[in-house]
């Protein structure tokens, strides 16, 4: 099926774009000292994991909400439309997050913020688009003579 394979060539290319990120930043500040939290500005920690972790959990809010929705799709080519749009919309998010605690990093150079893109990115590797994944969250179940069409 094209909207599977799509969501998994777009997932690993958003995990690719975040560890290359996170390489490039790792190279800029390999001779700064780095700290665990930042004592002299609290606020820029704070901010950056609050941020952080709001898009995670939008990662999972969001398209949950959306979910009621495609699932009252029309026609079964209406509802895959809209589980791609929702399997972006997630990945949007948990890249978000990722990116956030990079800048973050790189600014404050604070070791909580890798810990932070490491679990995103954890996370983002748990999302993988699966069929059975889009079975059970479109709440459809695809017949023999589809399967074809995952293996393509």
């Amino acid at each position: 099926m094209k909207t599977l394979r799509t969501l998994r060539i777009l997932h690993l290319a958003v995990l690719a774009e975040a560890l290359i990120f996170f390489g490039i930043v790792l190279v800029l500040i390999r001779d700064v000292s780095l700290v665990w939290i930042n004592e002299e500005n609290p606020s820029l920690y704070m901010t950056g994991v609050m941020i952080a972790v709001i898009l995670a959990l939008c990662a999972f809010i969001v398209p949950r909400m959306m979910l009621s929705n495609a699932r009252a799709g029309e026609t079964r080519q209406d509802m895959i439309r809209s589980y791609l749009t929702i399997g972006i919309v997630r990945m949007a998010f948990v890249d978000a997050g990722m990116t956030v605690a990079i800048v973050f990093f790189y600014v404050g150079r604070e070791w909580i913020f890798a810990i932070i893109f490491f679990f995103l990115c954890l996370i983002h590797i748990g999302m993988f688009p699966t069929k059975a994944r889009m079975e059970r969250e479109m709440e459809m179940n695809f017949e023999k003579e589809e399967e074809d069409e995952f293996n393509d």
